[in-house]
């Protein structure tokens, strides 16, 4: 068995009495690998990706702890469910937060992680994330300027296998 390492657990019920959001001082360590006992659910804070508490950033982090298998089960269909319901709640706030979640969604379809693989699905996510991320980064979000690259190189991928140039 690996030796433990940390994993950030948020208390989001914290921020929000607080009127904060995620990124702030509401993280708590926890331990790798989790007891088995431990759900996804608990592992990712008092949020259901069904309701509408938390924000878009509970629901972003969601998903990356699904994705990645952060103090749970690892399940991209359900990181996938996480980061669409993100997207979604993402277009009401600023570009950078709709972008990001899309950057997800496009490598999710084109590696057909959580949902069927489709390079026009991907195509989609990716033009979405490189204008949302665009707009953040000539805004002065110059912190996403690695993501737009994702967006831009995923973009330049799809295109290419879908046009069959190689």
């Amino acid at each position: 068995m690996p030796p433990a390492r940390p994993v950030f657990d948020v208390d989001f019920d914290s921020a929000r009495e607080a009127g904060g959001r995620y990124p702030d001082v509401w993280i708590t360590v926890q331990q790798w690998p989790p007891t088995p006992t431990r759900t996804g659910r608990n592992c990712v804070g008092h949020y259901s990706p069904d309701g509408d508490e938390g924000g878009w950033d509970a629901l972003n982090l969601g998903g990356r702890y699904y994705d990645e298998g952060m103090g749970c089960v690892a399940d991209p269909g359900e990181a996938f469910r996480w980061f669409r319901e993100a997207y979604e709640l993402g277009q009401r706030e600023r570009p950078v937060i709709w972008g990001s979640a899309a950057l997800r969604l496009g490598q999710a379809c084109e590696e057909g992680e959580g949902c069927e693989q489709s390079f026009e699905e991907a195509r989609t996510w990716y033009e979405r994330a490189e204008t949302g991320l665009e707009i953040a980064v000539r805004g002065g979000d110059s912190w996403y300027r690695g993501a737009l690259r994702r967006a831009h190189d995923g973009l330049a991928r799809v295109k290419q296998e879908l046009s069959g140039d190689y």
